[in-house]
């Protein structure tokens, strides 16, 4: 007697296939789903990097302006100024404007303390700049900071002739007149030193030739530092803008 095939061992195709199929949506799902939180999670990560630069693009605007105007007076007017006098030093009439422009220059506030470079950092080390999905906005980003690590570099250079001339001034300062500069409050940038007359070393004309050459490359390195400070400023004003309109971080 013949044993008929039992149902519930065998399966039928279409049985298997159907399994098949729900499992193949159930991980899709489940892949898609993924997908989904991850791409959700980058958007999220991307606009905070992006409200982050645009804070610190922010504070760059406002502290390269006091970079700018610092460079303009310590540097740039203070280099004119004592080249001016040049033919009239150890006159007794303009050794004071000497003094206190000298001392300007071989003063410098470098690009660093001016700059907020946090987020930059942040997502390098992260290796998540791909995260911006502008390319505009990350390739402007990219020169932006890459500019200040070149702005960093002219400055080493600039404090490298600056320490030259501070080396170099002793021969021309006297030591008890330099020292009336920073007695009874007298703002180091005065040129009056409330009525006090300061007398200059008579150094030698070669001497002197030299600290005046050093003094112009300070006021003509300064003037590419200052200018390139100014683009700088505007960058950020740009980059700003760029980020707001494909952002619309300012109707969020």
């Amino acid at each position: 007697m013949g044993q008929g095939k039992n149902p519930s061992v065998k399966k039928g195709l279409k049985e298997y296939l159907l399994e098949g199929l729900m499992i193949f949506v159930a991980v899709s799902m489940g892949f898609i789903a993924e997908n989904i939180r991850e791409d959700l999670a980058d958007n999220e990560k991307e606009i905070k990097y992006i409200r982050s630069f645009y804070s610190d693009l922010s504070e760059d605007e406002k502290n390269l302006e006091k970079l700018v105007r610092a460079i303009q007076i310590q540097s740039i007017q203070a280099a004119d100024s004592v080249m001016l006098l040049a033919d009239s030093l150890n006159t007794g009439k303009y050794d004071n404007h000497f003094y206190s422009f000298s001392s300007r220059l071989i003063r410098q506030q470098g690009i660093r303390a001016y700059v907020t470079d946090r987020t930059m950092e942040e997502i390098k080390n992260a290796s998540e700049m791909k995260l911006i999905k502008n390319k505009l906005i990350t390739d402007s980003l990219l020169d932006y900071y890459k500019e200040i690590v070149l702005l960093d570099y002219f400055q080493n250079i600039l404090l490298g002739y600056k320490a030259k001339l501070k080396d170099d001034l002793p021969y021309v300062f006297d030591a008890k007149e330099y020292s009336k500069l920073f007695k009874e409050d007298v703002d180091i940038h005065a040129t009056s030193l409330n009525g006090k007359h300061l007398r200059l070393l008579k150094p030698s004309k070669n001497i002197m030739n030299q600290i005046l050459i050093e003094i112009y490359d300070i006021g003509d390195l300064s003037r590419v530092i200052y200018r390139r400070a100014i683009k700088q400023q505007t960058k950020a004003s740009s980059i700003k803008k760029m980020i707001d309109e494909f952002y619309q971080l300012s109707s969020n």
